[in-house]
């Protein structure tokens, strides 16, 4: 019997960034009489899931361009004695660094993404992220750090958390997570001719409409 049934295809980085970016912009509905306590729990909420998928896109791009990018250069082994010298060092160090996809796999499970990102610019043959866009760095730095100490790790309870989390209720800090992930997968592209991907500005799949709070 045949298996007719048609594989899905996933693009991680592009859904994870889409649902950082749109729960940013959507309306709070209100219909209790808790606003205020209401709506801080919303917007811990909605900071969590940005700033999470913040990260999960800007983790799933570089990995998969780090695999791309090897696949490339392993698909070229045999042809790099009749190429230029310039042509052939990048792939040919990529090559040395890592002979098997199994030691790239390595690297990708057991290192950091800021590890991650800074080899994806020598695979690229384009100057480092954080040495060519230092404020950037450090906003995806506080990102991460965001990521640790107000989702996974919180302690409600401290005024550091409670100060964070006020400031958050009245400022556009929401929004920067999204943001950053944004200018992180665009500096990959500078060079492309055909530019960054479409859906960094518009989003393909979906978008949230709003959130009612009770």
């Amino acid at each position: 019997m045949t298996n007719n049934r048609k594989s899905i295809g996933f693009s991680i980085t592009e859904s994870c960034y889409e649902l950082s970016k749109t729960v940013t912009y959507m309306p709070f509905e209100l219909k209790g009489d808790k606003n205020l306590e209401a709506k801080a729990e919303a917007s811990y909420a909605m900071a969590g899931v940005s700033c999470v998928f913040a990260y999960v896109s800007i983790e799933s791009f570089v990995n998969v361009h780090l695999l791309r990018t090897w696949g490339k250069a392993y698909n070229l082994r045999d042809k790099l004695q009749h190429m230029s010298s310039q042509l052939a060092e990048i792939p040919r160090n990529i090559l040395r660094e890592f002979p098997t996809e199994e030691s790239l796999g390595r690297f990708i499970r057991h290192k950091s993404t800021q590890k991650k990102l800074l080899l994806l610019c020598d695979f690229l043959g384009i100057p480092k992220i954080n040495e060519a866009e230092p404020e950037l760095w450090k906003d995806f730095k506080d990102l991460l750090k965001e990521f640790r100490d107000y989702v996974i790790h919180p302690k409600f309870i401290t005024e550091d958390f409670q100060k964070h989390m006020k400031a958050l209720l009245v400022s556009n800090k929401l929004g920067s997570y999204s943001s950053v992930a944004r200018k992180i997968i665009i500096y990959f592209f500078k060079d492309d001719p055909q530019g960054p991907p479409e859906w960094l500005e518009k989003n393909r799949y979906f978008e949230l409409r709003g959130i009612i709070i009770y």
